[in-house]
């Protein structure tokens, strides 16, 4: 849907998911001539094509640790010049100082600073602005340690 949302606007859209099911459900029910998808595992895009944005949205947290950095390396392959970069990660919880992860489906969350740190360290942004969910909107990212965190990055 989300692709299919951004095809709107845009010149063409390529969605990936690993799930073939999801895949063949996209194809079935959206279609849109500058819209395509592909079901094929995120980190084994070839880099030989460049795109102006890359929007991963809810992605993150469903890799393991060294995946979810093998991603965001991809993703910086992925960008061509002065490309931009959607981002999200919710941001790991602590309860009685221990790391707890509410579902079942996450693999690994981040700590906010991992996060940030993280991007800041493999993209090497020009522009960073980092916000956090708040209902049905966005607010700049300050003081919170948990929530669902987006980053928007630009090269």
């Amino acid at each position: 849907y989300g692709s299919y949302m951004l095809s709107k606007k845009s010149k063409s859209v390529v969605g990936v998911d690993i799930s073939a099911s999801a895949i063949v459900h996209a194809k079935k029910k959206i279609k849109s001539k500058n819209l395509k998808f592909y079901q094929k595992n995120i980190n084994k895009i070839p880099t030989n094509r460049k795109f102006d944005l890359v929007v991963s949205l809810e992605t993150l947290e469903h890799l393991e640790k060294k995946d979810a950095i093998e991603w965001i390396k991809k993703c910086k392959s992925l960008l061509a010049k002065n490309a931009i970069l959607i981002i999200s990660s919710p941001m790991l919880r602590i309860r009685n100082n221990k790391p707890f992860i509410t579902n079942p489906h996450h693999l690994h969350e981040m700590r906010k600073n991992e996060f940030i740190g993280n991007l800041k360290n493999i993209i090497k942004p020009k522009f960073l602005s980092v916000y956090v969910q708040s209902e049905d909107s966005f607010k700049p990212l300050t003081n919170e340690v948990s929530g669902l965190g987006y980053a928007v990055l630009k090269l």
